[in-house]
């Protein structure tokens, strides 16, 4: 029997063996732990009236008695054909393709389409999933409704070019009377009959009902998918990774274009995104060491705080994002003097405990009832008390570097207080325990050594001075691996991946050579390293401390500048409301998405674990903000909608609109944001190329001139396809455009 034609779309697989007029429906396909694959199955008999044989009907894929068992159902109706080899070949190519998933293609030689394909150009980038955020109470959801009648009806605008297709719209929020009020109004002032959609109310997550959205889509051949909002569509939860991924999971299954719908918390400053982040000065710990914020990459590996463990993870971030921003910040201080600095966008996710303490006169220990959970930063300006994590219990994911913990200690005391006399490392330290403790590891790690003593000024104590005999090449090592001169000192970074037992001696070591240790468990660390300085911060950071690193001009009896480690055993922190106050801000602001939703900075020397951005953001490939433009009054509202690149922060502003809420016939005008000179200025440089060709300037001296650059380094070339390719400098900025005649 000949293979039937296979069309498989939104999850589900359809069969026609068109010669015998029969068609073979698979969907809601489930695998099991023993391997068994579960779906639904309808047959259709095409060329009879009424001919639908088998509807809905549940069918164990690759179970030959339950393939019988429909096939015997479908000859008693229909005999004459081979319905076991037509069911069984639909079986085998549903579970090859649900098992296998799409197919491998040669990259060199598939057909490329050229250019950016749009469903609604320049705004719904076709087959990817979109997204529009802004407050609540600025159009968002009627601006969603606007571009799904857009393209339910195929009526362009003189900002949009449209291309026509069928529209779904999911609803989480209204309902649908109101819908169909604003889908009547929009028909109206766009001067057009109603246009069919298939609309939908839902409440449950998109990842757990996907099957029936699936068979929505297949139905109806759905090409624009309107997700209004991405909260409820996420389980409630956007700004957590297993949700967001689950629910673009779904999304990507059903393979349409899709604009979501998504909010953002009321209030900040004017220049506010879904990001949520920190001040250009604040630094992220990696496994290299402290790295500010605007160099961090993808490739690095940051110290990620698992919320659940309280565990320290070296984790590479999903995303990075950096941008301009202008307006109010929050920023925090500890109730302890320099134990906290934290500088971040209001609606920046904090990790946070109530500060809850027991009643007056219990027996029972000190416990918070709480596990940590987010708020954003500008719900903790006033009002209750809050606990911020402060340390962890150290780190989880250690690649266990091979070095005994002997080795260690001679390291610390070497970092502290050692030297180097030619290539003879030589420790010194003052007679006592610490001084026995040295010789006793030397001696232990098989080196020859020879102590002289004497007195030390200005303190006039008694020190020993322990000289290795024979070590050249341990001190031509310390010198590539450790630094040369007390000012460059610092840890050799494969010790951050050593075990625990290894950390720790090489941490004890350190402060008994320049540290100091407190009472209540803190300790201090003093040197004229910065490097050593960070790297004994990161250090105590790994073995669960908190710590921060302050700068104090040189004292009167040292020739060096030196920077103090303070090191504090807390595991969180108190922060009252007079500890939270808003500053004005101007200039970049950055932040990371990670797996674990937190991560480890620092600002002017102190530690901090905050939240990351909201996952949501950062998987669509096309991402606008709503920003209200003014109330005109009671009933109208105007507003614009900037495009953010992820990853780059530039922002550019094409369109703007007002929305006549009383008025069916203009329920939306169009409005001139910019002229194209003022619009070029703003944008980045292959923007502006491209606005000064559709404004006519097509060829190179224009084009220098405009940009005030130098004319021998502007070259315009015209492609065969009457395409102007302009390149700026030695090629670093260039733009294909449209023919503009």
């Amino acid at each position: 029997m000949a293979l039937p034609r296979h069309e498989w779309r939104a999850g589900i697989h359809l069969f026609d063996w068109d010669a015998d007029g029969v068609r073979i429906r698979l969907d809601r396909m489930r695998e099991s732990s023993d391997g068994s694959v579960k779906g639904e199955v309808s047959i259709t008999k095409t060329d009879i009236p009424d001919g639908e044989l088998v509807e809905a009907d549940r069918l164990t894929l690759n179970a030959p008695r339950s393939r019988k068992e429909v096939a015997n159902f479908c000859n008693d109706r229909v005999p004459g054909y081979d319905w076991a080899a037509m069911i069984s070949q639909a079986a085998t190519l549903a579970i090859r393709r649900h098992r296998e998933g799409e197919p491998a293609v040669d990259l060199a030689t598939m057909e490329r389409q050229s250019g950016t394909s749009y469903l609604i150009e320049p705004f719904l980038l076709e087959h990817q999933p979109n997204l529009i955020f802004g407050d609540g109470g600025l159009g968002k959801s009627i601006f969603a409704l606007y571009c799904a009648v857009l393209v339910a009806s195929g009526a362009s605008t003189k900002r949009f070019m449209v291309q026509p297709g069928n529209v779904g719209y999911l609803d989480y929020e209204a309902d649908k009377d109101e819908t169909s009020l604003r889908h009547e109004m929009i028909s109206t002032g766009l001067e057009i009959e109603k246009p069919p959609m298939t609309y939908r109310f839902c409440h449950e997550a998109l990842s757990n009902d996907v099957q029936a959205v699936q068979t929505l889509v297949a139905e109806h051949d759905i090409q624009l998918l309107i997700v209004d909002s991405a909260g409820p569509a996420c389980s409630g939860k956007p700004e957590g990774a297993e949700e967001t991924i689950a629910f673009f999971r779904a999304l990507r299954s059903l393979k349409v274009t899709s604009l979501i719908v998504a909010h953002v918390s009321k209030g900040g400053g004017p220049r506010k995104g879904p990001y949520g982040c920190y001040s250009s000065d604040t630094e992220v710990l990696t496994k290299a060491g402290w790295k500010p914020h605007p160099e961090v990459a993808l490739s690095d590996e940051v110290a990620c705080f698992n919320l659940d463990t309280e565990y320290i993870e070296w984790q590479r971030p999903t995303e990075v994002h950096n941008y301009e921003y202008q307006g109010e910040m929050v920023h925090f201080t500890g109730q302890t003097k320099g134990s906290l600095d934290i500088l971040v966008t209001p609606n920046h996710r904090m990790v946070v405990k109530p500060d809850y303490k027991l009643p007056v006169g219990t027996k029972k220990p000190y416990r918070n009832p709480r596990e940590w959970h987010y708020k954003e930063a500008r719900q903790l300006l006033g009002g209750s008390a809050w606990f911020f994590p402060y340390a962890s219990n150290g780190i989880a994911n250690v690649e266990q570097t091979e070095i005994s913990p002997a080795f260690a200690r001679f390291l610390g005391w070497w970092l502290s207080e050692g030297s180097l006399d030619g290539n003879a490392p030589v420790l010194t330290q003052a007679v006592g325990q610490v001084a026995d403790a040295m010789r006793e590891t030397v001696e232990a790690l098989g080196y020859d050594s020879k102590a002289w003593y004497g007195k030390s000024r200005p303190h006039e104590q008694t020190v020993m001075q322990l000289r290795l005999r024979k070590a050249t090449g341990l001190g031509k090592w310390l010198k590539a691996e450790c630094g040369k001169g007390a000012p460059n000192k610092r840890i050799p970074r494969f010790l951050f991946s050593a075990s625990l037992a290894v950390r720790e001696a090489l941490f004890a070591a350190l402060i008994e050579g320049d540290g100091s240790l407190a009472p209540n468990g803190r300790m201090r660390y003093s040197s004229s390293s910065r490097q050593l300085a960070d790297d004994v911060q990161m250090l105590a950071i790994t073995l669960g401390y908190a710590a921060r690193v302050v700068f104090r001009p040189r004292p009167q009896l040292l020739h060096l500048d030196q920077w103090v480690v303070h090191i504090d055993p807390r595991r969180q922190l108190s922060i009252r409301p007079r500890n939270v106050e808003t500053v004005d801000y101007e200039g970049t602001v950055h932040c990371l998405t990670v797996p674990t939703g937190a991560y480890i900075t620092r600002r002017n020397g102190y530690m901090a674990v905050a939240g990351n951005s909201p996952y949501w953001v950062n998987l669509p490939r096309s991402v606008w903000e709503v920003r209200k433009s003014q109330k005109m009054d009671a009933d109208s509202l105007e507003f614009s909608l900037w495009h953010r690149k992820i990853n780059s922060g530039k922002l550019r502003r094409p369109m703007a609109y007002r929305i006549d809420f009383q008025n069916p016939a203009t329920v939306f005008h169009e409005l001139d944001v910019r002229d194209s000179q003022e619009l070029s200025e703003g944008l980045p440089m292959p923007e502006r190329i491209t606005a000064l060709l559709a404004r006519g300037a097509l060829d190179a001296e224009s084009i220098a001139e405009t940009l005030d650059a130098k004319t021998d380094l502007v070259r315009v070339t015209l492609s065969r396809g009457k395409n102007r390719f302009v390149r700026l400098g030695e090629g670093k900025w260039g733009n294909l455009t449209r023919d503009v005649n």
